[in-house]
């Protein structure tokens, strides 16, 4: 067994396991309908489709 694997099982005994999440707080709120970066509308207005190639693109509104 390595020197540093003896000190993470010795080390677990005193402090338990790694926590998990953000230590800061909760996460910031997401917007669910984001405005477009080019054109400033919401994502939802826009129209997604897929080219002949297979490529995922969407339409700005007119």
């Amino acid at each position: 067994m390595t020197p540093l694997r003896r000190w993470n099982r010795f080390a677990f005994r005193f402090f338990g396991p790694p926590s998990l999440g953000r230590y800061d707080g909760a996460y910031p709120p997401v917007d669910p309908d984001p405005a477009c970066p080019h054109c400033g509308s919401r994502e939802s207005a826009h129209e997604a489709y897929r080219s002949a190639d297979g490529k995922a693109l969407r339409r700005c509104p007119a």
